[in-house]
């Protein structure tokens, strides 16, 4: 696999950057867990020239406020499909299929595979994602699964 085209990352949030867990308090607010590793990679993906881009169909404030902390463009569907909004942001950037990565975890991230170059999943994704997946991530959801494909982009493997 060759990375060197890449100059935009598409990761999917719930059961990438995270485990997929909601912790849902007794206020009816809603926590999640993200991964320093993956903060540190974004960073230096980010310090590297390469666009980062969080696509989620759900909207809260600890996602946004986490991406924005880190420099990443936060995405939210709100009913569009994440292979749309790739497409778009893709045109809108002049880039190219081949520019783009897109890391998803579940059935519904399939579908984006037909607008980037490769479509990453986590080792523990469902088997539906990780039958589809150009390269399963060693790493399970909000474990690291960025930083590994940071990594390797990178080549600091």
């Amino acid at each position: 696999m060759r990375f060197d085209t890449v100059k935009i990352i598409f990761t999917d949030v719930d059961g990438v950057l995270t485990n997929g867990d909601l912790l849902v308090l007794n206020n009816g607010l809603y926590g999640k867990i993200f991964n320093t590793r993956d903060g540190l990679g974004i960073e230096k993906a980010i310090a590297y020239g390469i666009k980062i881009y969080w696509i989620t169909g759900r909207s809260d404030y600890a996602t946004k406020i986490r991406a924005e902390e880190l420099g990443c463009k936060y995405v939210f569907t709100n009913g569009r499909t994440k292979e749309d909004l790739i497409k778009n942001i893709l045109n809108e950037a002049k880039l190219k299929k081949d520019n783009a990565i897109f890391v998803g975890d579940d059935i519904t991230d399939v579908r984006a595979k037909s607008v980037v170059k490769y479509f990453l999943v986590p080792q523990d994704g469902h088997k539906k994602a990780r039958e589809s997946a150009d390269l399963i991530i060693n790493k399970n959801g909000g474990k690291g699964v960025l930083r590994e494909v940071i990594d390797l982009i990178l080549n600091e493997e």
